[in-house]
């Protein structure tokens, strides 16, 4: 069997019959046309039934995508279905984005054209599906199925019904009241690790036998992992996440971009597009969102993985468990309800797109470059004529949408598809200018208003790779505490763990002759990043998010078999992994004791947001609060100066003239300052007394341990 033979063996027979409704996409068909009914009735008539926000939820995520590739007859394959989400989310953004700008906010109309269109484009979707003959369309056959013992599904189901049990049962017994310095982890019960090993004991149980029953524990995984925040607190945490809550509903509200406040108004697209999703589904927030939104992030990214990892010549299994080191290894927080995470999920895709539709084998490239790299022969073929049409329209129109939302990814994207380019793993050679040209463009004038007035922030650290690196990692490491240092310890060793994985991965294919050149490039594409500037210390967390998706595949290729080994093999696998699990818990939840917010939190912001008039000014201790929730344009919030009460109050005053000024100590800040600055318990109250001993303060209302203090006229 010569190489291409065996490289078409190792790939999954994606062909389904035209015969199966389902196969063919004509259930999917029928689905959007009545929920682009459905939430055509809903904001015609402005009905507040139960079904109108998650039916306009479903209808934002799948729908318009779904309509316009079905419209130019897309086949019904994973990948479609994935780029249906993909190109939906990013027409939702552009369209929010034109609409603020140029459209005064006309949500609407906009609304009753867009669910209007894509019933009546679905209807002749469906109606052309009927009426197409059907016997001249033979399938290829299947795949002869490896044969498994039968206990494997029993197996796989058993391992999820019970893991998921003792999980739930674990969290119902976990009290955030017992969060300490290392966060969650110290907090969860037994039975939680228990219900753990559970179904990383399934998964690998059915890995062994190559079954695809095997997804049922990935998801499992991922729900216990990713999903515990969500069923054990009952408020949506960090910070950032109720900001963006928060700028949603400004422009949902108003209709309007205050980019002299921050400078995210001039990369709106995200917020945009909540905003319409806001005003479509005819709610008062998306709080109702924000709370189980990194499930939606992470299971979206552990498919794209998965087939990231088939189309790069990983076997089943391995793509199976990449999806499960990626879950592993997720620690850095980036998934919450954000415009990074939106843009993480486009720039995978339009990766995943562009080698599947416009590949090139890096063996027919550069001599030089090849003698160099040994790079493994690829055949995939690629798509043409209208099918590669509307794959370029989708990564165009995906990569504009990512320009006008987030500031960081189009760069990431610029280098992985150079590279990709650079070692011809994909004949696409325009992408990355494209991308870059429309970066600039959107710079110079729709953020005009942000880097007119930060242009030496935007420059001043391009270069200086050691301060950044130091602002980065030093920051976050500022306390002295133990069980902090093993949090931060915890991060940069799974960060470790995992690149070094995959660099032995790369050696060992390249001793073989078999690089895989596009793998190498997602791993190093995001390193350069780092010589632009610090973003605030999170640079070195963005490098290490980019590059988990390619580090998780070799990962998988390096200590997973291609065929059935000896199960000493797997049992490895299982312990390493049940190693992982308190590392990864550690390090994603170690922040817990500050960026989950408890209802005393919650309530405090809600009534703060009642009592202080517009024009008001908010000094926080430290910015791990609930802020810019609501009232975006009316109430300001700063960090209160250093020094001694009386000098404290002395520079407010001089604000008292022009604003309401008020002090809020919270229940979160005070837990962020023991935490990570290594203050005495206590320090909060300390603060609050010393500030009214001076006479110049007066207790507004007070929510559990939190205040609010007004300075007196």
């Amino acid at each position: 069997m010569n190489a291409s033979q065996l490289l078409v063996e190792e790939r999954p027979d994606n062909t389904l019959p035209r015969t199966d409704p389902v196969a063919g996409g004509a259930v999917a068909d029928v689905a959007c046309v009545l929920l682009s009914a459905l939430a055509f009735v809903c904001i015609l008539t402005d009905s507040h039934t139960w079904v109108r926000a998650p039916a306009m939820l479903v209808f934002v995520l799948f729908v318009p995508g779904w309509t316009v590739l079905r419209m130019y007859r897309a086949p019904a394959t994973l990948l479609v279905y994935l780029s249906a989400i993909g190109l939906s989310i990013g027409s939702m953004l552009l369209l929010g984005e034109i609409l603020v700008l140029y459209g005064n906010w006309k949500w609407f109309a906009l609304g009753l054209a867009l669910t209007g269109g894509c019933y009546v484009i679905g209807i002749r979707t469906v109606w052309r599906g009927l009426h197409t003959p059907l016997d001249h369309v033979i399938a290829e056959p299947a795949r002869t199925a490896t044969p498994m013992p039968g206990w494997v599904l029993m197996c796989s189901v058993g391992s999820v019904v019970v893991g998921n049990s003792v999980v739930t049962w674990g969290i119902r017994h976990t009290r955030r009241e017992h969060f300490g310095v290392l966060g969650l982890v110290s907090a969860l019960s037994m039975a939680y690790w228990l219900g753990i090993a559970i179904i990383i004991g399934g998964l690998l149980a059915v890995c062994y036998y190559g079954s695809r029953w095997a997804w049922f524990n990935v998801a499992a995984l991922l729900v216990a992992l990713h999903g515990l925040p969500g069923l054990l607190e009952p408020n949506p945490r960090f910070s950032v996440a109720w900001i963006h809550m928060g700028f949603i509903d400004q422009i949902a509200t108003h209709g309007t971009l205050l980019r002299s406040l921050d400078a995210r108004f001039s990369w709106a697209g995200f917020f945009a597009g909540g905003g319409l999703l806001q005003r479509w589904s005819g709610t008062e927030s998306l709080l109702w969102l924000v709370r189980y939104a990194p499930l939606f992030y992470n299971a979206v990214s552990v498919v794209l993985v998965a087939l990231l990892a088939r189309r790069l010549r990983a076997t089943e299994t391995q793509s199976v468990m990449a999806a499960a080191f990626f879950c592993c290894f997720n620690w850095i927080g980036q998934d919450y309800f954000a415009p990074q995470a939106t843009a993480f999920l486009m720039y995978l895709l339009i990766i995943l797109v562009v080698l599947h539709a416009f590949p090139a084998d890096p063996s027919l490239g550069n001599r030089w470059m090849v003698r160099v790299l040994r790079p493994s022969m690829d055949v995939q073929r690629g798509l043409h004529g209208r099918e590669a049409g509307l794959a370029l329209f989708g990564v165009y129109a995906m990569s504009v949408a990512m320009v006008i939302s987030h500031q960081l990814t189009p760069g990431f994207l610029v280098s992985a598809t150079l590279l990709l380019v650079l070692v011809n793993a994909t004949r696409l050679r325009v992408l990355p200018v494209f991308v870059a040209v429309v970066f600039v463009a959107w710079l110079s004038f729709g953020a005009s208003a942000y880097w007119f007035g930060h242009f030496d922030n935007l420059t001043g650290s391009v270069g200086k790779v050691g301060s950044i690196v130091t602002q980065n990692v030093g920051a976050r490491n500022a306390s002295h505490a133990f069980g902090r240092r093993i949090v931060i310890f915890s991060r940069m060793g799974l960060a470790l763990l995992a690149w070094g994985l995959a660099a032995l991965s790369i050696v060992k294919q390249w001793f073989r002759w078999s690089t895989p050149v596009a793998l190498l490039c997602l791993l190093a594409a995001p390193f350069p990043m780092l010589a632009l500037q610090p973003y605030g210390g999170e640079m070195a967390l963005r490098v290490c998010y980019f590059t988990l998706p390619a580090a998780c595949i070799l990962m998988a290729q390096f200590v997973v078999p291609k065929v059935r080994t000896d199960w000493r093999r797997w049992l490895f696998i299982g312990v390493a992994l049940l190693a992982v699990i308190p590392l990864f818990v550690t390090a994603r939840f170690g922040n817990e004791s500050f960026e989950a917010f408890s209802n005393d939190d919650v309530v405090f912001a809600h009534t703060m947001y009642d009592v202080v008039p517009d024009a008001s000014t908010v000094f926080l201790a430290s910015q791990q609060a609930i802020k810019y929730a609501d009232r975006v344009g009316e109430v300001r919030f700063r960090q209160l100066p250093k020094g001694t009460p009386a000098e404290v109050t002395d520079q407010l005053v001089k604000s008292l003239n022009k604003t309401h000024v008020y002090i809020a100590l919270t229940e979160s800040q005070e837990a962020y300052g023991v935490v990570t600055l290594d203050r005495a318990p206590d320090w909060m109250q300390k603060l609050r007394s010393e500030l009214e001993s001076t006479g110049e303060y007066r207790v507004v209302f007070e929510v559990g341990g939190s205040a609010l203090l007004e300075l007196k006229p």
